[in-house]
């Protein structure tokens, strides 16, 4: 099945969802934007140190049916479920009552959001992934927190080491 053509303003609503997803940003090259609140004109972006705070701050919105900025997307993705493995693809129902739709997998499992594992569109399933990131992200904070504060008591109670 071939990807369904989004209207502009499905994009722009799907730019924004991507946007608002500050906890993943970083660097950015390549990228495909809409300069303002709108579809209008376009820059590709050759390298931006922080996406999140560059593109809030222009009103730039990502061109997400761009190939560069779809390529960007799914990377970060995966650097958002720290899983090289994670990408798109289009589950066709096998049996009767099975759904079917993109969804974002990795090897044999389907990430489920808010109980929905098919998606309308390619586009759909990674911006909802990188929503469902978030979740996820701070769970590995709070451990990584949680490990650091072992560390540094185990190396006060023993100087030593």
């Amino acid at each position: 099945m071939t990807n369904p053509t989004l209207s502009d303003a499905e994009l722009v609503d799907l730019g924004r969802r991507v946007l608002a997803c500050t906890w993943i940003w970083g660097p950015a090259e390549g990228m495909v934007f809409w300069l303002g609140k709108q579809p209008g004109p376009t820059y590709t972006l050759a390298f931006l140190a922080d996406a999140g705070n560059g593109l809030q701050e222009h009103d730039w919105i990502p061109k997400l049916d761009a190939p560069s900025t779809r390529g960007w997307l799914v990377e970060y993705v995966r650097r958002a479920w720290a899983n090289h493995r994670v990408s798109p693809a289009f589950i066709e129902a096998v049996f009767s009552g099975q759904s079917e739709g993109w969804a974002v997998t990795w090897g044999d499992s389907r990430l489920s959001v808010d109980g929905t594992y098919d998606h309308p569109s390619e586009l759909h399933a990674l911006v909802a992934a990188l929503e469902a990131s978030r979740e996820y992200a701070q769970r590995r904070r709070e451990e990584g927190e949680r490990q650091l504060a072992l560390l540094q008591a185990v190396i006060k109670s023993d100087p030593d080491l």
